[in-house]
């Protein structure tokens, strides 16, 4: 459904737990130890067939945009920065909620692809795709009108807390931290509940978004996380999405016999 001048949308939440359904692993570069501990903000896709198989996987880090740094600092601080625009005043109040895919994050340069890196200063995907052409938008996609121009958002599928294997102790996969036993004993899963410093975001791509007009295969090489107010647990139709971190990567080609599923993780 669209936002800005229509119908609100709700958001649905896929019931499948993805590491059940997809495969779910800490690595997916078939080169990289399993047990090699997640430290920077890395961004892990993989495209799947219509038997669930694996057949495409991409592996990066993300960086976070001094737009995202500077709302993060508005947001733990409790006080905007400035009133105007009207939306800045809005930043403590606002989270990441959001995800969208693009098609600007590689070109073709002497016959080699290259990956166009992502800039501090970005504000926005460098082009941004629908996840459906047409007006017809479904629940779970939330569609921006600005100008005239439509611009496609989707909402997480699930988020996970997971502990910092440099931190905690007996899992082989990381230095851990020789104090960890000094942690307030209050445990999660076995785990101190300090020692949680890693938010994975799982977002699965169906098959049939983002395929762009379907008469050719759609170039995939860019996504980017986007904070907003929510509105009774939804994304305020009030205010435009905005950039939070974003990464590049070597194109997947997308089709509608290929879902995608993003492992998105963020270290604090």
């Amino acid at each position: 459904m669209r936002i800005n001048g229509a119908d609100k949308v709700r958001v649905n939440v896929y019931s499948p737990d993805m590491r059940q359904n997809m495969g779910d692993r800490w690595g997916l570069n078939k080169n990289r130890n399993r047990n090699k501990p997640i430290r920077q903000n890395t961004v892990i896709v993989t495209a799947y067939n219509k038997n669930n198989e694996v057949i495409d996987r991409r592996e990066n880090t993300n960086l976070v945009v001094y737009h995202g740094r500077s709302w993060a600092m508005q947001k733990l601080m409790g006080t905007p920065l400035i009133s105007q625009p009207e939306h800045r005043s809005q930043y403590p109040n606002m989270n990441i909620c959001l995800f969208a895919l693009g098609s600007g994050g590689c070109i073709i340069e002497n016959d080699q692809l290259y990956v166009i890196p992502v800039k501090l200063v970005d504000y926005k995907l460098d082009n941004h795709l629908l996840a459906v052409p047409g007006s017809e938008v479904p629940d779970d996609v939330y569609r921006y009108t600005v100008d005239g121009t439509s611009y496609d958002f989707m909402s997480f599928t699930s988020i996970e807390y997971v502990p910092d294997p440099d931190v905690v102790p007996g899992d082989d996969a990381g230095i851990e931290d020789p104090d960890y036993e000094d942690m307030e004993d209050i445990t999660v899963g076995g785990k101190k509940a300090d020692s949680y410093l890693l938010t994975k975001i799982h977002i699965l791509v169906p098959s049939d978004y983002y395929n762009g007009d379907g008469s050719e295969p759609q170039p995939i090489n860019e996504a980017g996380l986007f904070f907003n107010v929510l509105e009774n647990g939804e994304p305020s139709e009030n205010y435009f999405p905005q950039l939070y971190a974003k990464v590049h990567f070597s194109s997947i080609m997308k089709t509608d016999s290929i879902q995608l599923a993003f492992e998105w993780y963020l270290l604090f």
